[in-house]
């Protein structure tokens, strides 16, 4: 989460997708989210086509699913950036005062 604070902060403006169900994002959230699509069925059609996605969830284990399935799909891997460690990482090292579930 450090180095996509950096990223942001330096003016990179992902377009950002949330894999998490919709319930888990009512609880907590990044508040410059996009898209909210369950890993399992985010689709082509749910992103740009152009410019980068950055994905993540609670964890970074269904938002480097979703990335792969995005390539799979089509989308070069090199416009995708999952957030290691996901929204609880971020609240880890970023924002301790997001809730934790």
């Amino acid at each position: 989460p450090g180095e996509c604070l950096k990223k942001l902060s330096n003016g990179w403006s992902p377009w950002v997708l949330d894999v998490r169900l919709a319930t888990e994002h009512e609880i907590v959230a990044l508040p410059f989210t996009d898209k909210v699509s369950p890993h399992r069925t985010v689709a082509l059609s749910e992103i740009p086509k152009d410019g980068e996605v950055l994905v993540y969830c609670k964890s970074g284990r269904r938002s480097q699913t979703a990335c792969n399935r995005l390539i799979s799909l089509g989308v070069d891997a090199n416009r995708l950036y999952n957030l290691e460690g996901g929204i609880m990482q971020w609240r880890a090292d970023i924002d301790s005062s997001m809730p934790k579930y």
